[in-house]
């Protein structure tokens, strides 16, 4: 079980406010997300989700878990975007097309070159 991706299903769940809503979200079946939701409550051996075929509900539990679960997803989201300015952006690739033969032996020849 990919614990973070777990987190991630119960978050989208809680804040759409049913299983149908953040399958569609998150484009995948209302199978995975509820395959999701029951291994993270495995995992946690504890319901966290009320549900009937109406409505949902958090119980206790997955209130508080619901706050660790979104500070725990925010910081990630935070860590990222900080590596992100970290890092030089790439350099950009440039397509030269030769018109003729010529061209494109000594394009070739003078770029082997240059990158040596």
């Amino acid at each position: 079980m990919n614990l973070l991706q777990a987190m991630s299903v119960f978050v989208k769940i809680v804040d759409s406010g049913n299983l149908s809503s953040a399958s569609v979200e998150l484009d995948i079946s209302p199978t995975m997300v509820g395959k999701h939701l029951r291994m993270l409550e495995s995992h946690l051996n504890s319901t966290l989700i009320n549900r009937t075929t109406r409505r949902i509900s958090l119980t206790q539990a997955g209130k508080s878990y619901y706050i660790h679960c979104r500070e725990v997803l925010a910081l990630i989201e935070e860590g990222e975007k900080e590596f992100k300015k970290t890092i030089p952006s790439r350099q950009k690739n440039h397509n030269i097309s030769p018109r003729c033969a010529w061209e494109k032996y000594h394009l070739t020849h003078d770029i082997g070159v240059y990158g040596r």
